[in-house]
């Protein structure tokens, strides 16, 4: 890429940015804290998600890392994603109780 490209990608790429952090700011000012129920609903949507395009990203680390077999990322990588957002959904309530802080 020429020094003229890349001075062009680079105002292009900032704009992205100060779009998207807007975007995200807003989406903060609208609900700051999401309730439990919204969590929940998040995170259960994460793992459908998951689950839905799993051959998709399996096929995807595939490719990046080349030497690991399917099953290694499923049982390193996709399985314990599962559990972990499982263990998120369990324990949300508690995590989410307010904390008095001196």
């Amino acid at each position: 890429m020429t020094a003229t490209a890349q001075a062009s990608v680079v105002p292009m790429t900032a704009n992205i940015l100060s779009d998207a952090l807007q975007e995200q700011r807003a989406a903060y000012a609208q609900q700051p804290t999401p309730s439990i129920a919204q969590r929940r609903a998040d995170l259960k949507q994460l793992k459908a998600m998951l689950n839905d395009h799993r051959e998709a990203i399996i096929d995807a680390m595939v490719q990046d890392y080349g030497s690991r077999s399917r099953h290694e990322i499923m049982i390193a990588d996709i399985v314990p994603t599962t559990d972990d957002i499982n263990q998120a959904i369990k324990h949300l309530p508690r995590w989410a109780k307010t904390q008095r802080r001196s």
